[in-house]
């Protein structure tokens, strides 16, 4: 090997099963996507202002938008390697900027699921996710900013 160079290992995208080579099947990543509700639904009565600019509603959704639905967080996700029926940082960090817009009609809906056995309680805040982003969202800091959300709304 040339000097300065490194050795690259390309491996199938983890935490999914191989279906042969690189190819994996994602359909558990895109089953707990779908599983939070992923679609904005338009709230019925929506207050005049909401999600004024640089508003804290506003800067959380701005955060976690931009995901690409790539599935590099999902796969670098330890909870996720170790097995089980975690949700994953992808479908959380949806959840947060739909969770947060005060526009959106389906936040109650979204925070019983992600408070759930299979959702927020279950991320370790490793942060390999965040790590792992190609286009810098972190993902353990929508998760954190979505168990606020989810107290908050309890009253």
């Amino acid at each position: 090997m040339p000097y300065g160079t490194a050795a690259v290992r390309v491996e199938p995208l983890a935490g999914l099963p191989v279906i042969r080579d690189l190819v994996v099947d994602a359909k558990p990543f895109w089953a707990e996507w779908a599983s939070v509700k992923p679609w904005f639904v338009p709230a019925e009565h929506v207050p005049d202002g909401a999600m004024a600019p640089g508003s804290r509603e506003a800067v959380l959704v701005d955060s976690a938008l931009g995901c690409i639905s790539c599935g590099v967080c999902h796969a670098s996700c330890d909870i996720v390697q170790v097995g089980g029926d975690f949700l994953g940082p992808a479908a959380l960090n949806r959840a947060l900027a739909l969770v947060a817009d005060p526009r959106d009609g389906a936040a109650d809906e979204r925070l019983r699921v992600v408070g759930g056995r299979r959702g927020l309680d279950r991320c370790h805040y490793v942060q390999s996710c965040g790590s792992a982003c190609p286009v810098g969202i972190d993902p353990s800091r929508s998760i954190a900013a979505l168990r606020r959300l989810r107290i908050r709304s309890r009253g």
